[in-house]
């Protein structure tokens, strides 16, 4: 097999396991899962092909979860805004990953500007029908912004770094960026020392998989300092396990972050 590069220090990887990657409607192909130790990231081998069909066939692009998933989502959204505002009064935002576009919503509610970055050409048209600027590519977008927002997105694209740098020359000087991302690379290495199982499907449907270790090295390495990162996500916290978990980071002073998910908030350097 052919080595696969660390995105973040281009060291070579070392082979993991695999996951289970759904390719189609109820369909999944097996991707193998390299590790960077030095980074802390986990990354699946994808072909550009079997991305683009993940992007077209995953549950929360199908337009006919749109309802479900606003009645799902909506508080979360709303309290996204209210983090965006906490930090920037008025501010232009630029969503990637838009999806059905239900943060942009949330935010146009508040009276603010904002467009979306959606690969997706059906999602994207429907935005389009409802008032708002949507982009294909991160790359063909000219505006200058104030924030810029990844919702369970940043860990699809391949090239993080490239990204990181795209956004810095994308927002104005004292621009922030909001990540949110998934935070389960401890468990993928505590099943791994506890039962050597290299099924790595608990990943999720990330291509790299981050932790605060590395998205920390991938920001410091673009011109980002990390101004904040928050556990708590209102809107999200249903189950008895997420609320224990961030109530363990509070009482570790956040040496123990065992939280699903993490709201990273930087600061774009001059």
């Amino acid at each position: 097999m052919d080595n696969v590069i660390c995105p973040i220090c281009n060291c070579p990887m070392t082979d993991s396991g695999y996951a289970n990657y759904l390719v189609g409607i109820k369909k999944f192909a097996r991707v193998p899962v390299f590790y960077c130790k030095a980074c802390d990231l986990f990354s699946k081998k994808l072909s550009h092909d079997l991305l683009q069909s993940h992007l077209n066939s995953a549950a929360y692009v199908l337009p006919e979860n749109e309802q479900t998933y606003y009645q799902k989502k909506m508080v979360f959204f709303n309290f996204i805004t209210s983090l965006i505002l906490r930090y920037k009064s008025h501010p232009r935002i630029l969503d990637v990953g838009c999806s059905y576009g239900h943060l942009m919503m949330a935010v146009a509610e508040e009276g603010i500007y904002v467009e979306g970055v959606e690969i997706n050409d059906t999602l994207r048209e429907r935005l389009k029908t409802k008032g708002f600027q949507v982009h294909k590519d991160l790359f063909e977008v000219s505006n200058r912004y104030d924030a810029i927002t990844f919702i369970d997105s940043f860990f699809y694209f391949q090239n993080p770094l490239d990204v990181l740098k795209r956004c810095k020359e994308l927002l104005n000087e004292d621009g922030i960026l909001l990540l949110r991302l998934t935070n389960r690379n401890w468990l993928a290495r505590l099943r791994w020392r506890l039962f050597k199982r290299s099924d790595l499907s608990v990943l999720g449907d990330t291509t790299h998989s981050y932790s605060i270790k590395s998205i920390s090295r991938s920001l410091n390495k673009t011109g980002f300092s990390i101004k904040d990162i928050h556990l708590f996500e209102k809107g999200r916290m249903k189950k008895i396990f997420h609320l224990l978990a961030y109530l363990l980071a509070v009482v570790t002073f956040k040496k123990l972050i065992l939280t699903s998910g993490l709201i990273v908030l930087a600061d774009r350097q001059a």
